[in-house]
């Protein structure tokens, strides 16, 4: 996952500071505010993108549990729809992480380059960064459902929106939803 890796990244531009022998441009001394910025990029970002492992890691063990194996006929109902505010709450921490670490590249680029040079790869870093939300954007709008094409949650499903192959597990599904009923 992305977000294991760029929160290594974080943790290793955290141990980078107390390296003595890294020649900086600039001393913490010499400009203590652009040190802490770093200082606080790096944790916020190591902080998010550990945030978003969790959160994604523990959503995909008890998601799909609670779904199939809940309390009553609403279970299923009840994991979707924990799983997509889940979801929301997970690309925030993405977003924020990725927004920090690239801060972090940033303040890291002013603390060791020449200023001209730290202003060219600042600007090449800040359009790439804008470049990747306008990505984004893009492919969550090629990947949203329709409203009139979802697949309803009480298993009314059209089976027209499936491939060949797929009736078997819907059949699995209305027959574990009609033992719930049964049940409930």
């Amino acid at each position: 996952m992305i977000s294991a890796v760029l929160a290594g990244f974080s943790f290793d531009a955290l141990k980078q500071m107390s390296e003595e022998d890294k020649k900086w441009q600039m001393t913490q001394e010499e400009n203590p505010l652009l040190w802490s910025c770093f200082a606080g990029s790096s944790v916020l970002s190591l902080s998010f993108m550990l945030m978003t492992v969790l959160s994604a890691t523990l959503v995909q063990i008890w998601g799909p549990g609670h779904a199939l194996r809940g309390e009553n006929k609403n279970s299923f109902t009840a994991a979707v729809s924990m799983m997509r505010s889940e979801r929301w709450f997970t690309i925030k921490c993405f977003t924020l992480g990725i927004m920090f670490f690239v801060a972090t590249v940033v303040f890291y680029a002013f603390l060791g380059n020449a200023r001209q040079e730290a202003i060219v790869i600042g600007a090449c870093i800040g359009s790439g960064f804008a470049l990747g939300g306008v990505s984004s954007v893009r492919i969550y709008r090629r990947f949203k459902i329709p409203e009139e094409k979802k697949i309803v949650s009480d298993f009314n499903v059209r089976e027209s929106l499936y491939g060949a192959g797929v009736e078997d597990e819907v059949a699995l599904l209305r027959q574990r939803h009609a033992s719930l009923q049964a049940e409930g």
